[in-house]
């Protein structure tokens, strides 16, 4: 729990007149905000303060009375700056951030077996795509070829008229 006071002050006379004091329970505050973003992922958070000390860890069930060697599996990564993690034969790309104010660390763990999900997801979809596109082109290239070959074989029946003689053809 922290608190955060701002003074009031009045602008015409530049006296303070009073205080706002806001006081936020951070730790709630931070379940609250990595608990609706667990509910649309499968991506772990751990959050270390700036002695290294676990503040928060995403409770798994497969990590179940684990999340203080967990979270040193994660501090270590971090040191070594691998950006990986193999922690019980699950592969986690590892990001993290470290706020300048408070010296707190948030690191973000996201299975390999769901990000190659989510790219082979964008790559088949960015193929799709790429198909749809050449048929597109490939269709509008045949259609102005046709329409410039029609018009072409206009201009020559047109000439044949000319050449039997026929000099009103239009």
């Amino acid at each position: 729990v922290f608190s955060v006071v701002q003074a009031i002050v009045n602008i015409q006379t530049f006296q303070t007149v009073g205080a706002i004091v806001i006081t936020i329970d951070t730790q709630n505050a931070i379940e609250q905000t990595i608990t609706d973003t667990e509910n649309q992922s499968d991506t772990s958070f751990v959050i270390s303060g700036a002695n290294r000390q676990t503040i928060y860890v995403t409770p798994l069930q497969e990590r179940a009375g684990s999340e203080r060697a967990f979270s040193q599996a994660v501090q270590r990564a971090l040191r070594q700056q691998s950006g990986q993690l193999t922690w019980q034969n699950t592969d986690y790309f590892l990001s993290s951030n470290t706020s300048p104010l408070s010296g707190w660390t948030v690191a973000a763990l996201v299975p390999s077996s769901s990000l190659m999900q989510d790219i082979e997801a964008i790559k088949q979809t960015t193929l799709v795509m790429i198909c749809l596109t050449m048929l597109l082109v490939f269709g509008a290239t045949l259609l102005a070829i046709t329409h410039v070959s029609q018009q072409i074989t206009r201009l020559r029946v047109l000439m044949r008229e000319v050449e039997r003689g026929n000099l009103d053809v239009r």
